[in-house]
């Protein structure tokens, strides 16, 4: 079972990603190490990263940060595999149905900063970042799924 287990911002997001990322080794381990070695600590109560050594710690957390990129933060027991080999600049990310003669165009799919949107700020919108649920996009936007799902023909794409 996946889930959010998100109860407090203050708690449950930022403080424990850094230990989390180490426990999923999702970054590499020197960066674990001065992470470590300079005492760095996210503090919840502030929403501040650095106690000890702002200029060390701030730049070491984004640096963390940017490896949960590829990383699909609500289900890390699985690897993030795509079957897409769409890119967050490709022009064939946008897609068209085409509804009673009318043309409603849609993204495809979605990278991992657009599906966190909290983290945005330190994921970055990578124009390499890897396309998440194309195919889904494209599968709901078919006019025999609307029809399916009794999606009226005024309502927008997907």
């Amino acid at each position: 079972m996946v889930g959010n287990g998100v109860t407090d911002w203050r708690v449950d997001t930022y403080p424990p990603l850094p230990i989390t990322g180490d426990m999923f080794q999702i970054f590499p381990m020197s960066l674990k190490n001065k992470w470590y070695d300079n005492d760095c600590e996210f503090l919840a109560s502030t929403n501040d990263v650095w106690t000890n050594n702002p200029l060390v710690c701030e730049p070491l957390f984004v640096k963390m940060m940017s490896y949960f990129n590829n990383v699909n933060i609500y289900d890390m027991y699985r690897p993030n595999i795509t079957t897409s080999l769409l890119k967050a600049s490709d022009d064939e990310r946008h897609g068209v149905t085409y509804i009673n003669g009318e043309a409603k165009h849609y993204k495809r799919g979605h990278t991992q900063a657009e599906y966190t949107p909290w983290m945005r700020h330190l994921l970055g919108d990578s124009t390499d970042a890897p396309i998440l649920g194309d195919q889904v996009t494209d599968y709901m936007n078919l006019p025999e799924t609307r029809a399916a799902f009794n999606i009226p023909d005024d309502v927008q794409a997907w």
